[in-house]
């Protein structure tokens, strides 16, 4: 008779025994599952947290460190007028003139 109980008995275990391993990866499975799932909602919401404020940098301007123009320096019209009267005669007015048509282009 105890033959027979042993006998029943690992039987029993031998069919319930991959039945239970498989439950068992199941829920396994699942909780791999449930915690990558909760891995990427919690990368989800620092992703979506309040940004730093970030403050922007106060621009500085550079003065200038270059020589500056007095007056005196900057050519005004009667200059030009005055190196056109001394260096255009009649002889060479159409030359000057056809010159500068070329500068200026069509």
């Amino acid at each position: 008779m105890n033959r027979v109980l042993n006998l029943s008995l690992c039987v029993g275990l031998a069919l319930a025994g991959p039945l239970g391993c498989s439950k068992l990866m199941d829920q396994l499975n699942q909780k791999k599952k449930a915690e990558a799932m909760l891995a990427s909602a919690s990368a989800l919401a620092s992703a979506m947290a309040v940004p730093t404020v970030i403050t922007p940098a106060t621009a500085t301007v550079a003065s200038p460190t270059g020589p500056s123009a007095s007056d005196a320096q900057i050519p005004v019209p009667e200059d030009f007028e005055q190196v056109a009267a001394r260096d255009i005669t009649d002889s060479n007015a159409q030359a000057e003139l056809d010159k500068l048509k070329k500068d200026i282009g069509p």
